[in-house]
């Protein structure tokens, strides 16, 4: 029922968009904008925020106009993928738009109709500044271009009371792992060392399961036991610092080229 009545207002919206852009002149100069864009806002204004001292919120949007690509959080009314979402989310509350139609309205801006997390059909206007990559959201909202810098290739190290850890990455491309036992060589996509005073376990990077900017999931074995199966990993990498993150939970410092251990 819920679903119907929104198919209804998306068509009477739509309805109402296309008679209003009747008179607006499409440039053919305007491009389908395609990646990703954030916007640095610091400090959550939420009380909840504040209490756990948030200070790194970031609002973001990914976009493909070019095709619907990107699944959706939320129903659409058409059915169908989106041409992408916005996220203005803090620590009291979800706010979550999947872009269920664009269009192009010509001088670099875009109408769009999205779908937020209470089902409600929300139309705003983006505003693409092609000198600086930048897309101004409402009034004053201005969000920067996030390139693509395929961090997932180097090598990172912890250490703690009793031992270290070590990664050695290249998610893009297969590389040769040391011919030492237990790595003997083998094409990988990297290898992790976890030495402590008890024992040292090593970890071979077989498949990259997704990689998305700076999010990557993989799939690792104990190359010295491979009975025991396949380990699965999630790896976050943090642009501020070159940091590496597994797990969401173990924080790693890249190593600088002049810093490169050798095994």
């Amino acid at each position: 029922m819920k679903k119907d009545v929104i198919s209804t207002t998306y068509a009477i919206t739509l309805f109402v968009i296309s008679v209003g852009l009747m008179s607006c002149t499409k440039k053919d100069d305007t491009p389908l904008l395609k990646g990703r864009w954030e916007m640095f806002v610091g400090q959550d204004p939420t009380i909840a925020g504040m209490e756990e001292g948030i200070d790194n919120l970031v609002y973001s949007m990914e976009l493909n106009f070019e095709e619907r690509a990107f699944d959706s959080d939320n129903d659409l009314p058409s059915g169908g993928k989106s041409y992408g979402w916005m996220d203005f989310s803090n620590m009291s509350k979800l706010y979550h738009y999947d872009i269920d139609s664009v269009f192009a309205l010509g001088d670099y801006r875009y109408r769009i109709v999205s779908v937020d997390n209470w089902f409600n059909l929300c139309v705003d206007t983006l505003v693409y500044n092609p000198e600086t990559k930048q897309i101004i959201y409402g009034k004053d909202w201005v969000f920067e271009y996030v390139p693509d810098i395929k961090p997932f290739v180097g090598e990172w190290e912890t250490s703690f009371d009793f031992g270290s850890e070590y990664v050695h990455l290249n998610l893009y491309e297969k590389i040769k792992s040391p011919d030492e036992y237990p790595f003997n060589g083998r094409e990988c996509y990297g290898w992790i060392i976890y030495d402590t005073d008890v024992d040292i376990s090593y970890r071979l990077i077989t498949s990259v399961e997704e990689i998305h900017y700076d999010y990557a999931n993989i799939k690792c074995v104990f190359p010295d036991y491979p009975e025991d199966g396949e380990h699965e990993f999630d790896l976050l990498y943090n642009r501020k610092d070159s940091s590496l993150v597994i797990n969401y939970e173990t924080v790693l410092s890249k190593i600088k080229k002049n810093e490169i251990k050798e095994l």
